[in-house]
Parts: C-alpha cells; sequence; structure tokens
C-alpha cells in the first residue's frame, strides 16, 4: 500500500511538472504570429466598455449615451503588425454610425510585399434603449431643398440600438399623415440606402424626406420601434416652401434636350409641368409672345404638393413659341426659368426647333438672333429623340425672306451618335443666302428630297449676317 501511494504521488509530480512546463513555454493563443491588436482605446468611451475577442477579431464597444464628434484610436499592436491608413480625429458617426462598415486593418510590417490584411470588425452594444436627444426649438426643413435632403433628429443611445422602423409624421392643421419606412431604399440605383439611417451628424438621426409629399406647416413626429413602441419628438417640424423647380425626363441627354425645345402642347390643351414647390397662392405664370405680349393662362390646376402645374391652352391662342415665366411670391424668377413652349396647332407629331445660337432659356423672343453666314452654329430640336428611337433624319433649315419671301435652304447636321465625340446638332447658312430677316422653320425630307414633316415657325426672327 505503501508503495502505491508512492508510485502514485511521482506520477502526479510528473504530470504536474509536464503540464507546468508546457504552460511556460507555450505563447498566448493570440500570438499566434499573424499581426494583432493587443489593447485599443477610443476617447470619450470608458476603457472597461472595450473588449477584443482575438478569436473572431472583433473589437466589442459598450456605447456610451453621446458620442463625442470625432474620436481618437490608441492602440498597442504586435511588434509586426501596422495600421493600414492610420487616422486620428475619426468622426464619431462615420466610425460608429453603420453596422458592419467599421473596421481595423492590420498588414505585417515583414512581408510588406504581401497583399494580405488582418481586419478588426468593430461591433457596438447599446448601454440603454434609443432616446430623443435634447430639442429647445422646433425643427426646420426646406422642401426639395439640394443642401438639406433629409432631417436630423437629436438622439441618445443612437448607436447600437436598432433605428426606428417607421418615422410618422402628422401635419398638426389638417391631419394628413406621412409615413417613412426604415428598410425602403432611397432608389432602385441604391438598394443599399435607406430612407432613415444615421445622419453624418454625430447622435443624430437622418430621414429622407427630400422627394417625400409635404405640405407647408408644421408636422408632429412619431418614431416607431421594433416593439412598437412610440418615441414623441418633444418638437415639430416645421416645413416651409423651397424655391420652385421643374423636373425633366430622368435620361441625361433627354434633360438637355427638353430644357433646350422646352415644352410642347396642342392649342385647346393642357400643358403639364411637373417639379417641385409649385404651389397655389404662391407661385404664378404667365407666357410672353415673340412681341412681348404678356399671356396670362386662366383656370390653372396646382397639384396638392406643389409636384405639378396644369395651364389650359387658350382656343385662340396663336401657333408658335412661346417663353414661359415663372414667379414666385411676386417675385420673377431667374432666367432659367424662362422655358420654351411650343404650341401647335393639332396633336400631330412634327419636329419641334429648340435654338438656333440662342439661348437655351430666353425670356424675350423679340429681339432677332444674329446668325453669321457659312460658320456652324448651335442648334437644338426634337429630331434627337427620334434619332434615339433608331431613325436618323436628313434635316433641312427653310429660311423665308421677310421683306422678299424669297426661300433658301441650309443643311442641318442632326444629332447623331455614330459621329463619336461630336454627336451634337447643328446648322450652317449658307453664303449664297443674302444678309437680311429671316422667318425659320425645320423641315425633315426623304431622300427624294419630298417633305415629311415641317415645324412651325421657331420663335425668333433670324438676323443673318
Amino acid at each position: 500500500m505503501k508503495k502505491i501511494s508512492v508510485l502514485s504521488l511521482c506520477l502526479l509530480s510528473m504530470w504536474l511538472f509536464i503540464t507546468c512546463h508546457r504552460s511556460e513555454v507555450e505563447p498566448p493563443r493570440f500570438l499566434d504570429g499573424s499581426p494583432r491588436i493587443k489593447s485599443i482605446a477610443f476617447s470619450g468611451i470608458s476603457s472597461d466598455n472595450v473588449s477584443i475577442d482575438q478569436s473572431t477579431r472583433t473589437i466589442w464597444v459598450i456605447m456610451p449615451a453621446k458620442l463625442p464628434d470625432y474620436v481618437d484610436i490608441n492602440m498597442e499592436l504586435t511588434d509586426n503588425a501596422e495600421w493600414v491608413n492610420k487616422q486620428s480625429g475619426i468622426k464619431g458617426s462615420g466610425l460608429f454610425g453603420c453596422d458592419n462598415c467599421s473596421r481595423i486593418d492590420l498588414v505585417d510590417k515583414a512581408a510588406m510585399t504581401s497583399q494580405a490584411t488582418y481586419g478588426y470588425q468593430i461591433k457596438r452594444k447599446a448601454s440603454a434603449p434609443l432616446q430623443i436627444g435634447a430639442l429647445t426649438a422646433p425643427l426646420p426643413y426646406n422642401i426639395h431643398n439640394a443642401n438639406g435632403m433629409d432631417l436630423a433628429i437629436p438622439m441618445l443611445n443612437l448607436y447600437g440600438n436598432r433605428l426606428p422602423k417607421e418615422a410618422r409624421f402628422t401635419h398638426e392643421k389638417t391631419g394628413e399623415t406621412l409615413q417613412v419606412k426604415r428598410d425602403s431604399a432611397l432608389s432602385w440605383i441604391y438598394p443599399d440606402s435607406h430612407r432613415i439611417y444615421f445622419s453624418s451628424y454625430t447622435n443624430q438621426l437622418a430621414i429622407y424626406l427630400y422627394d417625400a409629399n409635404l405640405l407647408p406647416g408644421s408636422y408632429h413626429i412619431d418614431l416607431i420601434l421594433d416593439d412598437n413602441s412610440i418615441l414623441n419628438v418633444p418638437q415639430p417640424v416645421v416645413v416651409t416652401q423651397g424655391t420652385a423647380d421643374f423636373k425633366y425626363e430622368s435620361e441625361p441627354y433627354l434633360t438637355y434636350r427638353k430644357k433646350d425645345f422646352g415644352y410642347r402642347v396642342a392649342v385647346n390643351d393642357v400643358l403639364m409641368v411637373d417639379g417641385y414647390n409649385l404651389f397655389e397662392g404662391s407661385v404664378t405664370i404667365d407666357w410672353l409672345d415673340n412681341q412681348n405680349n404678356v399671356i396670362k393662362p386662366s383656370g390653372i390646376r396646382f397639384d396638392r404638393y406643389g409636384r405639378q402645374v396644369q395651364i389650359p391652352v387658350p382656343a385662340g391662342l396663336l401657333p408658335g413659341q412661346y417663353s414661359m415665366r415663372v414667379w414666385q411670391n411676386d417675385i420673377k424668377l431667374p432666367y432659367t426659368y424662362c422655358l420654351r413652349v411650343n404650341v401647335t396647332a393639332d396633336t400631330k407629331i412634327r419636329p419641334i426647333i429648340g435654338t438656333i445660337g440662342d439661348d437655351s432659356a430666353p425670356c424675350l423672343l423679340r429681339d432677332p438672333v444674329p446668325i453669321n453666314r457659312g460658320v456652324r452654329v448651335n442648334f437644338s430640336s426634337s429630331l434627337k429623340q427620334q434619332v434615339l428611337n433608331g431613325i436618323y433624319q436628313t434635316a433641312v433649315l427653310k429660311l423665308t425672306a421677310i421683306a422678299s419671301k424669297e426661300v433658301y435652304y441650309a443643311p442641318v447636321a442632326p444629332y447623331d451618335e455614330r459621329r463619336g465625340w461630336d454627336p451634337a446638332e447643328s446648322v450652317t447658312i449658307p453664303t449664297s443666302v443674302p444678309p437680311g430677316f429671316y422667318t425659320v422653320s425645320l423641315q425633315v425630307i426623304d431622300d427624294k428630297t419630298s417633305v415629311l414633316s415641317e415645324s412651325e415657325p421657331y420663335g425668333r426672327i433670324i438676323d443673318v449676317k
């Protein structure tokens, strides 16, 4: 029995020696030779609230109620580690205002030719439920302001909590509501961008309202969380009208052309103009002909949200080109709001001249446009849209002398994408055309020079030099 006890003690001693010896020579598990973060600290955040999971290379941060605007990062790295694109004073919203985009990448200094990076993901944990921050005055929002597309609301415990699933706006005068969903994408072009998100301003929630149907006035705001609890924003948002604006086709090439040749509408029809901030009571519209006579359309209908104006064309209005002027609160908007309106005698599709060596947004059509002979002149028309449908047109400019009624023709180079770097339309008045004043129309012809269609006369007289 005594021998067995002695043997047992010997075996136990040998086991303890082996295990103790192994723990002394075996390095800590995370020091496997790859670059590592040994410790990390964020300014404005207690070190007790920061930990590193080396097995998954995850940095866990228990977030404070409010972040500083800018955060410094201090790290202790292993000797072979170097921080890729080292930064100081990182914006708090940029560092913590996303779910999976915040990470710190290391490279091995001993293998600088290698492309391998060793990334640590920063993960957030909330220390308390989401709350509304301090608000002592109403929030301002200007409709369709390109410099302020979203509404920012101050919050507490914003980082680490889920964003509200919905923001509900209630107009305090009409009771009308607007609902903005967290998971609705801004557009099909940016499916990963949503309408409720972390603002670029630290500790603020952003709600995208640039294209929302809003009315001027005050709105109460409720934020609905995932558990259907509601956070009441203690101050309203005061929505004000922005500058009246027009909306063209979304395709860039059509946008440019629409601005050039303007709108087209038949006599006794209704011109529909899409845009923003076109509110009844603040926006007025008139038309100017080529004799500077002002036509004030009657019976104009305004969309409730300022998105469209419907303008009836008087039955007795002469076909031709007019300049449409826009006034907001009795102030005429800049010249870029003087848009062409091409009034046709009927709804038959015909070409339209936009500009001939002329401003694309003229507020006056009375003064003649000087054109030098033998020189290529900028020209725009609706032919470009027809070309885009696969038809390359042959076109000429018909010039009728005001004094003699003699007719002359000038070749038009239609828009043609086959010309590569120089596809734009242009026209050159031949030197054989006598100097003088002319009315001008655009003709589309076939190979036999038969006229297929002809535009209304251009809105301005051409002064050929």
